[in-house]
C-alpha cells in the first residue's frame, strides 16, 4: 500500500513538473530584463524583456512596466508582471546617457554574457527610494535572482534588497553581477526589489539588468526523490 502511494505521488510530481500551463511560471523558467533607453536603439533583442524610456525618463509615482514577462527559452508569456513604485521626480528614472562601459564581459549564470545593449544604460536612483515588484509568481516555488550593477564613473556601494535579502552592490567592481538565492514570495505571488539612495554625487544606485529563475522548493525535490526511490525498490522486488 505504501509503495502504491509512493507511485501515485511520483506520478503526480512528474506530471506537475512536466506541465507548463500557458501564461504560468513554472520550474526552471528564466526571465531576463533590460532596464534602459530606447532613444538610442539600446533595447535588447531576442527573448529579453525591455523596460525602456527616453533618456532621463522619470518613472512617475507607480505603475505597471510589463504586464506579462516572457521566459528566455522560447518567448512565451509567464503571467508574471513587474510594477514600479517611485516618486515622481527626476531622481528616479532611466539613465540619460551611455553611462557604462561596453564590453565589460558581465554574465548571468544561466543566460550567459549580458549583451552590450543591456549593459550600457541603467535605472538610476538618486536621493530617493524605489520598489520593483514581481507579481503573479508561484508561491510553491523558490527563486534566485541576479542583478547587473555597472557604472564607469565611480559610485559608492549601496544595499539592494530582493525578497527581504539585502546585499551590498558595488557598480565599480567586476564581475558586476550579484546573486540572491533561496528567495520566497510573500505568500501572494509577489517578490519585491527595494533600493534607495540618500544624498547625491557618488551616492547613486544603478541596476542595468535582472535575471529571475524559478526553482523547486527543497521539500518538493526531497519528496520527488523519495517517490523515485520507492519506485526503484518496487522494481527490485
Amino acid at each position: 500500500m505504501k509503495i502504491k502511494n509512493l507511485t501515485a505521488i511520483s506520478a503526480a510530481l512528474v506530471a506537475t513538473m512536466a506541465s507548463h500551463a500557458p501564461g504560468a511560471i513554472t520550474v526552471n523558467d528564466i526571465i531576463v530584463i533590460d532596464i534602459g533607453k530606447n532613444d538610442l536603439g539600446n533595447e535588447t533583442p531576442g527573448n529579453w524583456n525591455n523596460i525602456s524610456g527616453s533618456g532621463s525618463a522619470q518613472f512617475g509615482n507607480a505603475g505597471t512596466l510589463i504586464s506579462d514577462l516572457v521566459r528566455f527559452s522560447d518567448g512565451a508569456g509567464t503571467g508574471v508582471s513587474i510594477t514600479v513604485a517611485a516618486p515622481s521626480s527626476g531622481a528616479v528614472g532611466i539613465g540619460g546617457a551611455d553611462v557604462t562601459s561596453i564590453g565589460a564581459g558581465a554574465s548571468f549564470s544561466e543566460t550567459g554574457v549580458i549583451p552590450d545593449s543591456a549593459q550600457i544604460d541603467v535605472l538610476f536612483v538618486n536621493n530617493s527610494s524605489v520598489t520593483l515588484t514581481f507579481s503573479g509568481l508561484d508561491d510553491s516555488l523558490t527563486y534566485s535572482a541576479e542583478i547587473l550593477s555597472l557604472f564607469d564613473g565611480g559610485r559608492n556601494a549601496q544595499d539592494i534588497s530582493i525578497g527581504g535579502v539585502a546585499q551590498s552592490v558595488d557598480p565599480n567592481e567586476a564581475p558586476y553581477v550579484i546573486a540572491y538565492n533561496d528567495l520566497t514570495t510573500d505568500g501572494s505571488g509577489n517578490l519585491v526589489v527595494e533600493f534607495s539612495s540618500a544624498g547625491g554625487g557618488a551616492n547613486l544606485q544603478h541596476i542595468n539588468a535582472i535575471q529571475l529563475i524559478a526553482i523547486p522548493e527543497p521539500s518538493v525535490c526531497m519528496l520527488g526523490s523519495l517517490a523515485l526511490a520507492g519506485l526503484l525498490v518496487r522494481r527490485r522486488k
